[in-house]
């Protein structure tokens, strides 16, 4: 991303070349398992770019990577059909290669803040073969120039889920 100023087009503020991106999954997913792992959202086979002003999100990877330092509102949607067994999904942002959930309790509590990358929702729930689970979550979160992250899916147990195309995204921009 270039430097750029705010400049005014009939009273409007316009930063050009401002990172800013949304991709969403345009396909059912089914027979998705994300049970008991961070999985992530296969918008490189179920998804669609429906903007990208830098190039900054590699839908062949499914992950953002922060063009500059800076703030960024991420947000990140995702609709669970057919849970059968789990008890509760989680949507989460994280690194590559980072796997684990960063609680208290977990083997990975020893990791920073700055190794968890995450804006995260939870929803706990009976299952049931005909509940639409949905989540979403936004969060301002600090990324480094170089970094990473990527829209992940955790689900309790369950191996065989269907991830929803009517609610399924993931979109961000620089705040500056």
């Amino acid at each position: 991303m270039s430097s750029t100023s705010l400049q005014s087009s009939g009273g409007q503020l316009l930063r050009p070349g401002m990172c800013a991106f949304s991709v969403y999954l345009d396909d059912k997913k089914t027979a998705f398992n994300a049970a008991n792992a961070a999985t992530t959202v296969p918008y490189n086979t179920n998804g669609t770019v429906l903007f990208d002003r830098n190039n900054d999100f590699d839908i062949s990877n499914n992950k953002f990577t922060a063009p500059v330092t800076g703030l960024y509102m991420m947000n990140q949607a995702v609709r669970i059909d057919d849970l059968t067994v789990g008890k509760y999904v989680v949507t989460t942002l994280m690194e590559p290669g980072y796997s684990g959930n960063g609680g208290a309790d977990s083997e990975h509590a020893s990791r920073t803040v700055e190794d968890i990358i995450y804006s995260q929702m939870y929803d706990g729930f009976i299952a049931s073969n005909t509940s639409l689970n949905t989540l979403k979550a936004s969060n301002l979160i600090e990324l480094q120039a170089g970094q990473e992250v990527r829209h992940i899916i955790y689900v309790q147990d369950d191996t065989s889920v269907t991830l929803n195309d009517r609610v399924t995204s993931f979109s961000g921009y620089l705040v500056g």
